[in-house]
């Protein structure tokens, strides 16, 4: 769904939950990325939402390729901050 997604569609910002069904958050990430450096699909800033705030868990999301994590819940001030952290104006 997400490849389909981003051959039609630029976005911003993606967000990326962590844990789907069928292919978690890190999967998706890598795939995403992989289109990405293809040149398939245009860069773009992905943000992880967990409900986990381990050191371990932000680790991995960079390792992976994902540029920050939202550990939930989510307040409107955490999701202004993040997203003029990350985007290009």
């Amino acid at each position: 769904m997400a490849k389909r997604a981003g051959h039609k569609n630029k976005f911003d910002v993606i967000f990326m939950d962590l844990q789907m069904p069928i292919m978690d958050g890190y999967g998706a990430t890598v795939e995403l990325r992989k289109l990405m450096k293809k040149g398939t699909i245009p860069e773009t800033p992905i943000i992880a939402i967990s409900a986990n705030d381990r050191k371990e868990d932000k680790m991995r999301c960079k390792s992976v390729g994902m540029v920050d994590h939202m550990s939930k819940p989510i307040t409107e001030e955490k999701l202004k901050e993040i997203i003029s952290k990350h985007l290009k104006y």
